[in-house]
């Protein structure tokens, strides 16, 4: 969305301002990389795969393993090491990684571009860092 957005504002308007913006993004997602990977290695939660393969080890009598399931997407070898199985993404599920440096990126632009939502368009409303942000 930034580069489509500097794209069509092009950089004649403000080197300056699309290098901060730019330098925003990269600052912003970065910060997101840290706290959304250090969430899922400080809570560790199971992905659904990891869950039904190894449900004897969660401690309930009441789950039951499966461990030959495998998702339709693919298959991990039965013994192999989950946590470095690619069908399963190698990492614990919570947090979102994806949401999160989404949710930051979007924000830096919403504030920096003031970007808000027109009949279901993203559009740019206000050129300037004070546009408040709310909805």
């Amino acid at each position: 969305m930034a580069l489509v957005v500097v794209d069509e504002r092009g950089t004649a308007v403000s080197l300056s301002d699309t290098v901060r913006l730019l330098a925003l993004l990269g600052m912003g997602t970065a910060d997101a990389v840290v706290t959304s990977w250090s969430d899922k290695f400080n809570w560790h939660y199971w992905r659904p795969g990891d869950a039904i393969r190894q449900a004897s080890t969660d401690g309930n009598p009441a789950t039951e393993e499966a461990p030959g399931w495998n998702p339709r997407s693919g298959a991990c070898a039965i013994g192999a090491n989950l946590a470095s199985c690619s069908t399963f993404g190698g990492t614990p599920e919570h947090t979102s990684g994806t949401s999160t440096f989404a949710g930051a990126a979007s924000t830096i632009l919403r504030l920096t571009l003031g970007l808000r939502k027109e009949d279901g368009r993203w559009v740019v409303a206000h050129e300037h860092h004070s546009f408040p942000d709310t909805e």
